[in-house]
């Protein structure tokens, strides 16, 4: 299990430090731009402003391949430029695709394991759950099961890859991230080596 969660000693002020993975698996994030805090659903959420992204170094245990599930909150101000909302490489992927949100998988080729659904309404909260147990791969918006497909086989990683928060970048050498994420993500942001919906 890996979770990120932002130093709650932060002020309100631009960020432009680290983020700290609490769950003790040391995958803490570097902010790339500038952000700030903004009031979310819950507690504090990072406001992206579409050039920012948060950045973890590829790590084992932000790899799994049996079974996943991906979680936040979130809240778009627009779903312009194919945003980002999470990132891994090219194995996995939640963000907009040419109008729809889509959860792809790597599990043997170059995300063969995709599924979409309708954009969620901008400038309201959203919760966003992608599950993969390893034979189904479900997307739930708002805890509603929006779409669901049979999919077999383990999630591959072709090589290093950077997890990002609210933007792509496929390997660590890449040196132009695209598809910036605009709008909030809640402080907690989850990747879990089980499937839970």
């Amino acid at each position: 299990m890996a979770f990120i969660i932002p130093d709650t000693n932060f002020s309100d002020e631009p960020l432009n430090g680290t983020v700290n993975d609490e769950s003790g698996n040391g995958n803490n994030g570097t902010i790339s731009g500038e952000t700030n805090f903004a009031s979310g659903l819950v507690g504090q959420a990072f406001e992206f402003d579409g050039e920012t992204r948060i950045v973890v170094n590829d790590s084992p245990s932000l790899n799994p391949t049996n079974a996943i599930t991906l979680s936040a909150w979130f809240n778009a101000n627009n779903w312009n430029g194919n945003p980002r909302i999470l990132c891994n490489g090219q194995s996995i992927d939640l963000n907009d695709e040419f109008g729809s949100l889509g959860f792809s998988l790597n599990v043997g080729a170059f995300y063969d394991a995709s599924i979409s659904t309708v954009l969620p309404s901008t400038g309201v909260w959203h919760h966003v759950a992608a599950t993969y147990d390893g034979a189904l791969e479900t997307l739930y918006i708002d805890g509603t099961n929006m779409v669901s497909q049979v999919t077999n086989g383990p999630i591959t990683y072709p090589g290093p890859s950077l997890f990002n928060i609210g933007a792509k970048v496929t390997q660590p050498t890449d040196c132009c991230p695209t598809s910036y994420f605009d709008g909030m993500i809640e402080m907690y942001v989850f990747i879990i080596d089980l499937c839970r919906p």
